[in-house]
């Protein structure tokens, strides 16, 4: 249950992630920022990278920079997975809260049965002597 709690983005970090798509997003329909520009963007902290292994190959290179329909492409991608993370990020916080609402009260069920079992104890004490 303590691991589902890594995966929540702080919501400074979600702020931080839309800010850099539209100040990029703005650079790209103003004509100022390159490949270079979007490759250098200041990446959220603690976001997990991938390794090389997990990397996908790189695009096919026309000789060229790529060009501002294939990066707007890429950023309408990176938009649509950042939402369907967060879908799931939700999800997995209402799973846990709903774990931890069962936990609460299962404890609640286990601590109640104690206090019956010692009461009886002490009853039947009673009833011996």
């Amino acid at each position: 249950v303590e691991s589902v709690g890594s995966w929540d983005l702080a919501a400074e970090e979600q702020e931080l992630l839309l800010s850099i798509d539209s100040n990029v997003r703005r650079g790209l329909k103003q004509g100022c920022m390159g490949a270079e520009g979007i490759l250098n963007a200041p990446r959220a902290p603690n976001l997990p990278v991938l390794q090389d292994s997990q990397q996908k190959p790189p695009l096919p290179d026309a000789g060229g920079p790529p060009s501002m329909q294939s990066m707007s492409q890429l950023l309408d991608k990176l938009a649509k997975e950042n939402q369907e993370i967060r879908l799931m990020q939700a999800e997995l916080q209402a799973h846990k809260e709903d774990l931890q609402a069962l936990l609460r009260k299962s404890e609640g069920e286990v601590a109640a049965a104690g206090a019956q079992q010692k009461s009886l104890a002490a009853e039947n004490t009673q009833l011996r002597v």
